[in-house]
């Protein structure tokens, strides 16, 4: 983030273990999705009315069930909150995660610009069979769960960022 080129405006730096994962040069083969689940319930996204998956939500529950080494974004926007996770799928079914949430401004730019940065977490991703039963999913809550990122893993907990499993 850093200062604009005008120097007028003034953005917190990333912290020192994200920007960590930030550098470790994952590809990130989907497009960002909806932050199911994040928001209370107050917000809703596509699948909430019914929708199908969109093709950055089939990607990304491709990428989880293939394992592979890649970065998803997570993102959404409600009532005056921003959020914007990612998730680095490091490989060996270990995950990375962190976000950053902000409001009711978020942005370099904004009147009212605060971030708030999660620490990151290490977790272990759930077996491909999960993700592959997501894909073949009709009903509209369950793909709402098969997308909710909190559903995607287990034994998480609080740690230092790390590029390798």
């Amino acid at each position: 983030m850093g200062s604009s080129d005008a120097g007028s405006e003034s953005c917190e730096e990333v912290p020192e273990g994200t920007a960590t994962l930030a550098e470790c040069g994952l590809l990130e083969p989907c497009g960002s999705v909806f932050a199911y689940g994040e928001f209370g319930g107050s917000c809703i996204g596509p699948l909430d009315d019914g929708d199908d998956y969109s093709v950055n939500e089939t990607c990304v529950l491709e990428a989880l069930a293939a394992g592979e080494p890649a970065m998803i974004h997570i993102e959404g926007s409600c009532t005056g909150a921003v959020l914007d996770r990612f998730v680095y799928l490091l490989g060996g079914g270990v995950v990375m995660t962190t976000s950053v949430s902000g409001g009711p401004c978020f942005g370099c730019g904004c009147d009212d610009w605060s971030e708030e940065w999660s620490p990151v977490r290490r977790c272990t991703l759930n077996a491909t069979a999960e993700f592959e039963a997501c894909l073949a999913e009709t009903d509209p809550t369950a793909r709402v769960a098969c997308m909710t990122q909190g559903n995607w893993t287990t034994d998480c907990a609080e740690t230092s960022a790390a590029c390798s499993p």
